[in-house]
Formats: structure tokens, sequence, C-alpha cells
């Protein structure tokens, strides 16, 4: 048997009831404030590394770039000792891809409605059918050079 001891948080006050719930998943933008307040006022009097660790742990995909540079130095060189540093970079890596192929995509739609357009210029087709059927507003393909 091992002793363990039940809390309803729910009845405890703001006050006492703010440790326990920052360990959550979901922590509010006001306790994430008081946990860094925390870590500059007493991180240099009592070792915070495990407090800390568990609410980054519980919270590390709501954590902001912001959020992470306002912690001192030495809860930056945690994160880092665990391996977050190279997590997030890569998130970071893959979330600038996924934007760039996006981007590439949505310009060759932009390249292949202008290439439309120009072929449809061609076939004889007025201006305000091209711009009907490639869904190019009439004032882009009237700035357009050969599409006029």
């Amino acid at each position: 048997m091992m002793p363990i001891q039940i809390i309803n948080s729910t009845k405890l006050s703001d006050a006492e009831n703010t440790w326990l719930r920052n360990l959550n998943r979901n922590l509010p933008e006001k306790n994430l404030s008081w946990v860094r307040q925390l870590e500059r006022k007493y991180g240099k009097l009592i070792d915070l590394g495990a407090y800390l660790y568990a609410v980054m742990t519980a919270n590390q995909d709501i954590l902001s770039k912001e959020d992470l540079l306002m912690l001192t130095a030495r809860t930056r060189k945690m994160i880092e000792e665990i391996g977050w540093g190279e997590k997030w970079l890569q998130k970071g890596i893959e979330k600038g891809i996924e934007k760039g192929i996006e981007k590439g995509i949505e310009k060759g739609i932009e390249k292949g409605k202008l290439e439309t357009a120009r072929g449809m210029l061609v076939e004889g087709d007025g201006i305000e059918k091209i711009a009907r059927v490639t869904k190019i507003p009439l004032n882009t393909l009237k700035k357009e050079p050969h599409v006029q």
C-alpha cells in the first residue's frame, strides 16, 4: 500500500490553488505570467527546476517563443538540456516548409490562371469572359501585360 492524498482543487482558493493549477495541460495566460514571475523572483533562492519542468512539459504546445524569451537564462538552459530547443527548431523548420509549399502552390495557381488568360486572349476571347472563366479580377487583367 502507498499512502496518497486527494486534493479537490476546485474547493481551494486561487492563492492556494495556483501551484497545482499550473500543472495541468491548459495553462491560462495569466498563470503563465505568474510562473514567469515566480521563476524570476525565486529562481535563485530555491530550485524550481522540477516544478518548471512539469509546467512546461504539460504546456509545451502552447508556449510561444516570447514566453521562453521571458524566462531566465537558467531555465532556458534547462530547456536546452532536456532537448526542447532542438524539438522546437524542428517544428519551426517543418512549419516553414509547409508554408513555403503553400505559397508555391498559390503562386503556381496564379501563374496558371495568367497563362490560361493569355491563351484565351490569343483565341480571341474578350477580357470580361477571361475574367469570368479564370476568376481573375478585371482590374488585375487590365494591368497585366499581354492580356489587355
